[in-house]
């Protein structure tokens, strides 16, 4: 794995593609309140998820539409809830400064997130949408990652090749796996540094 990364380094990038949550930025308080939601309705959890993440459902009154049944839920109590966890999103340090950085160096900026509806108010409140070129939510594409599809909408938008594209997140399956079966360069974002192969900070791609 080591030497995969090292020829990756290698090769002369355009682009760099972005995941959002848990690499750009990160909720500081979570609350759950979809999968509280779901939990309550008893539905299945990984159908109402892919709903959830695949269609604009603008607030928690069309979910329960969808999902809720005749079930009597106080979505109140969870549309507080999920307002307090959108309200603690916030920037890792050295988000906007790589971002930054890499535009300087005139390198195209990507975003990729599969998120609920909701869920994109932070990426505006904090400016991501200033700093980067193109963004793909796919709660507003039908399809989420690891789907071809949704990493081939984002190709489509530059005049690049795959190989001259980078891919970063936090996720094996959706930013590593799923992009690298296209041919975009891939590396994986930990953190906490599980994996030798991986990077912990965003700094390291530079």
């Amino acid at each position: 794995m080591k030497e995969k990364f090292a020829r990756v380094k290698k090769i002369p990038r355009k682009a760099v593609i972005f995941d959002l949550y848990g690499t750009l930025l990160y909720i500081k308080e979570k609350t759950n309140p979809y999968y509280r939601l779901f939990k309550k309705w008893k539905v299945d959890l990984r159908k109402a998820k892919d709903s959830a993440l695949t269609k604009n459902w603008e607030n928690l009154q069309e979910l329960a539409k969808e999902w809720g049944g005749n079930q009597s839920v106080n979505l109140e109590l969870y549309q507080k809830d999920l307002e307090a966890e959108l309200a603690s999103t916030q920037l890792y340090c050295e988000t906007k400064e790589v971002l930054e950085e890499l535009r300087n160096r005139g390198i195209k900026i990507g975003v990729i997130s599969n998120l609920a509806s909701p869920y994109r108010k932070p990426f505006f409140d904090l400016g991501l949408d200033q700093l980067v070129d193109h963004y793909i939510f796919s709660c507003d594409v039908g399809v989420k990652k690891p789907s071809p599809e949704i990493y081939q909408l984002m190709i489509d938008k530059w005049s690049f090749s795959p190989a001259e594209i980078l891919m970063v997140g936090d996720s094996p399956k959706c930013d590593f796996l799923g992009p690298k079966s296209l041919g975009i360069n891939a590396i994986l974002l930990q953190r906490e540094r599980t994996k030798p192969s991986s990077i912990s900070s965003l700094e390291k791609i530079l």
